[in-house]
């Protein structure tokens, strides 16, 4: 800043503190008046942008909601058959429960016999999986055991879809990781894919 514009702020500041002192009540009010309207718009644009950012928000929030909800309405329509559930159970090493009469001493252990289609529980050591299939199909669980010899004790529900197969092979990756021991390597189907 140089000494010119220094010196002729100092006079317009003195010159508008003399004229302020001079102003009559009625320009004092339009002054106060026109400071009202500048605030109230101001004040009106501070509203835009708050409801500008509080509706981009809620846009994100609903574009969250409807993504899983179409994501679970995915997983309901297409529910894993129950040959890949055959072929994933088998690649863990367990193997479906064929003999009759076993099959009804298990059926017994469990709380329902009867689940949505798609449905898995796990029992509590995990050796045991019961996966409910279509309704037409008689009887409408198949049951998979690692080791048939211990029938199972309790049984807990994992959920429905891919959802609940990938939380049982989790499951049973890790008991076989405690099994083995943290160096074994647990054999995995090279077809498989993970999301």
């Amino acid at each position: 800043m140089d000494t010119r514009f220094r010196w002729n702020l100092h006079w317009g500041r003195v010159w508008i503190s003399r004229r302020v002192s001079t102003l009559s009540a009625n320009t004092l009010e339009k002054v106060r008046l026109t400071l009202q309207a500048r605030l109230w718009r101001n004040g009106k644009i501070w509203v835009g942008v708050i409801f500008l950012l509080l509706s981009v928000w809620i846009g994100n929030w609903a574009k969250q909601v409807s993504q899983l909800e179409a994501a679970a309405q995915w997983e309901r329509e297409h529910l894993p058959s129950e040959q890949i559930i055959e072929c994933l159970m088998k690649s863990r090493g367990l193997g479906l429960v064929r003999h009759l009469k076993k099959l009804h001493k298990v059926l017994r252990t469990l709380p329902s016999t009867i689940d949505d289609p798609g449905s898995i529980w796990i029992s509590e050591s995990v050796d045991w999986i019961a996966f409910y299939g279509s309704p037409e199909r008689s009887p409408q669980v198949q049951i998979y055991c690692l080791q048939c010899s211990f029938l199972p004790t309790q049984w807990g529900p994992l959920g429905v879809g891919w959802t609940a197969i990938a939380l049982a092979l989790q499951k049973m990756d890790q008991k076989a990781i405690l099994l083995k021991g943290p160096k074994a390597q647990i054999q995995k189907d090279p077809r498989e894919i993970f999301y």
